[in-house]
């Protein structure tokens, strides 16, 4: 999603090269600089899991669906902007398909307490105005 390619294919590179090295090699080159005990295993299985996420995340980054990011750029929202999207929404969706009912009833509540007050603010600054 980065508009410069050098970033991303650095980026990937990385990804790359923390997938293909193994965890038995990691762990020994950790190993090598740390000394032995559990703190060269957790950074050996960190970085492959970190090789492992990250093209998790970067497969499904490039793969999602880019109508609603283009519709956001269209009505003029700038790029923080459009990073930021999905908010309550997506939590309340996350929150729904996870069956936590009890935080879908609190991001219910939120959104419609957020609803009154834009709408009562709008009220009173129209009554100003006229």
């Amino acid at each position: 999603m980065t508009p410069s390619r050098y970033l991303y294919y650095t980026a990937r590179g990385v990804i790359g090269f923390a997938r293909a090295v193994p965890d038995l090699v990691w762990a020994l080159l950790f190993v090598t600089a740390v000394g032995l005990g559990p703190f060269p295993g957790a950074l050996a299985l960190s970085v492959h899991s970190i090789g492992m996420l990250g093209r998790l995340f970067a497969e499904t980054i490039e793969h999602m669906d880019m109508a609603p990011i283009d519709a956001l750029t269209l009505t003029g929202a700038r790029r923080v902007q459009v990073f930021g999207a999905g908010g309550i929404g997506f939590e309340l969706l996350s929150a729904m398909s996870l069956f936590q009912y009890q935080l879908v009833s609190l991001l219910l509540i939120v959104t419609f307490v957020m609803v009154i007050a834009a709408e009562r603010l709008s009220a009173l600054l129209r009554a100003r105005l006229e």
